[in-house]
């Protein structure tokens, strides 16, 4: 495999209800994040809409990568960063103003769909989180995150 990948996760919401929908994220930068993402990289754009309208999605900013992939990847996540950067708002505290690594997870989303259309091999494998509050070790234990009983409790979710 040329990539390594946490498993995608269904949260019953779009990448993009996902994003607005947290507490400490705001629909404007999101959307000033997808401008650019097409700005810089127009061929990205239809990726983009299908990561943001899709169920599916990366968290953690968690990746393997084949060195020439990490570059290239790299080189384009950084200069729509500094973009991001010259025009963005800024908050005025600590969460909201975490939006670069915010953003930074869904453009690994919408990159591995990118590669993934090039031919580039993609493997995913379980996330294991070092540290974990009890109420969510205690759903990923009762219902893990690819069984098929909380992706139907997700999937009726996403529909309200």
């Amino acid at each position: 495999n040329d990539i390594i990948l946490p498993r995608a996760e269904n949260v019953g919401l779009t990448a993009y209800e996902k994003y607005i929908s947290s507490k400490h994220q705001f629909e404007k930068d999101l959307q000033l994040f997808i401008k650019i993402v097409c700005e810089k990289a127009p061929y990205l754009s239809a990726f983009v809409d299908e990561y943001m309208q899709g169920y599916e999605q990366y968290f953690c900013n968690m990746f393997i990568m084949r060195a020439d992939i990490f570059k290239e990847y790299s080189a384009l996540l950084f200069s729509i960063l500094e973009e991001l950067d010259k025009r963005k708002e800024m908050h005025g505290y600590f969460e909201a103003d975490r939006t670069n690594g915010y953003l930074g997870e869904r453009f690994l989303g919408i990159y591995a769909l990118y590669l993934k259309s090039q031919g580039v091999k993609i493997a995913h494998l379980p996330r294991v989180d070092a540290y974990s509050p009890l109420k969510k070790r205690i759903i990923n234990k009762l219902l893990p995150p690819q069984s098929s009983l909380r992706k139907k409790l997700n999937a009726k979710r996403g529909k309200k």
